[in-house]
């Protein structure tokens, strides 16, 4: 064996070991998210890759075994030495690099160095293989666990359903589930997500199973009777959206006792309200926002009458315009909100009560002493229970 032997040899086994590694890398960012979805693209990933690892192997071997043939002065010495330290022979013991004493008369000196880089590459590649062949074995194990254990698959579509629902916060698209087989499984299930998410883990492939939960998304919405206009303007946001119909349905209480006999509510209080609570997202108008309050306030037959749109929007020009006033223009305005304060107190006394859990017990939430530190310890709350 010559130093061109070595080189071209070498030059093979560093092309493996650099597309191994590649490979690797493949199979460990698909085991980040592999189990943790319900649908996958390809549920026999996993369960297939191996037989490319297998097709590598062998070509390792047949590479250790040319390195055999062309030193046939070692073979029985390598047989030897294996027989006598107890090892199962296979034909990976038989390459010459894995003797754990180069015999002097392997190589010749002069390539001596090119001869310990190609044992590198060796090691380096069984490595390789031994960890891709450990990343498979893990995920399928874990995959069959999952699949025979209802409560994990049922955690896993959980998890997935609430990832796509983040995903889509804010603008929920329409969905066609036709010929989709994830959602004919889950007609099924008669629209039980409980039991569909116990027994099809892996089952269908992933842009059926997002589509199923988008589907899912918007049938509870529909479940839990929003409108129209309640969806344009807060989308997918349905923390936000039962926050404000809870403040909405007790806006008549959070009035000032002076203003109480008023006829009209006053549109700064409206203003403040929908610029707090309803103005997040930068898609719809004023106007459609108002007039989602005002479907609301009317559903429930608040007590009050509304204000034209006219006051709204004076109301926020007014305050637009505050920072360039003078200091008698904001004196004037001070004292035609005066009760504003008042008002706004009141709101996130309502707001820390919805946040608590505790409906009209406002001495509960009145009892807080942090509306910061409440909102933190109560992030769970806040989270759409049901996903």
């Amino acid at each position: 064996m010559n130093l061109k032997d070595i080189e071209r040899l070498t030059y093979r086994v560093m092309h493996i070991v650099a597309s191994l590694g590649l490979d690797k890398l493949v199979l460990e960012e698909n085991a980040l998210i592999y189990n943790y979805q319900y649908g996958t693209s390809d549920n026999q990933f996993f369960r297939n890759h191996p037989k490319t690892l297998n097709h590598i192997e062998d070509s390792i071997m047949h590479l250790q075994r040319l390195l055999v043939l062309m030193s046939p002065k070692l073979t029985i010495h390598m047989k030897n030495y294996l027989m006598n330290s107890g090892q199962k022979l296979n034909v990976l013991h038989y390459s010459l690099l894995t003797v754990p004493e180069q015999q002097t008369f392997m190589f010749s000196e002069t390539i001596h160095e090119k001869v310990l880089q190609l044992d590198s590459l060796f090691a380096d590649l069984c490595h390789l293989l031994d960890d891709c062949f450990q990343i498979c074995k893990k995920e399928i194990e874990e995959e069959d666990i999952i699949r025979n254990n209802p409560e994990e698959s049922l955690k896993r579509f959980h998890l997935h359903l609430d990832n796509v629902e983040d995903k889509y916060r804010f603008n929920l698209p329409p969905v066609n589930v036709d010929n989709n087989p994830a959602y004919d499984a889950f007609v099924k299930c008669k629209y039980d997500e409980a039991y569909f998410g116990q027994h099809h883990f892996h089952l269908y492939k992933l842009q059926d199973i997002v589509n199923l939960f988008i589907y899912i998304l918007n049938y509870r919405r529909q479940k839990k009777g929003y409108t129209d206009l309640e969806t344009k303007v807060f989308r997918n946001d349905v923390a936000a959206l039962e926050k404000c119909r809870y403040l909405i349905d007790h806006f008549d209480e959070m009035i000032p006792q002076l203003n109480r006999n008023n006829k009209y509510i006053k549109g700064v209080y409206i203003y403040e309200f929908i610029e707090k609570y309803m103005m997040h997202n930068g898609q719809v108008s004023l106007t459609e926002v108002y007039e989602c309050f005002s479907e609301r306030y009317k559903m429930i037959s608040g007590k009050y009458q509304l204000v034209g749109f006219s006051q709204i929007d004076g109301c926020k020009n007014a305050k637009t315009k505050n920072n360039g006033q003078s200091d008698a223009q904001a004196e004037k305005v001070k004292r035609k909100v005066d009760d504003l304060p008042c008002f706004m107190q009141n709101l996130e006394k309502w707001e820390r009560s919805y946040l608590a859990g505790h409906g009209h017990d406002m001495k509960t939430a009145e009892s807080l002493q942090s509306h910061d530190g409440f909102h933190a310890t109560n992030e769970q709350v806040l989270h759409y229970s049901p996903l």
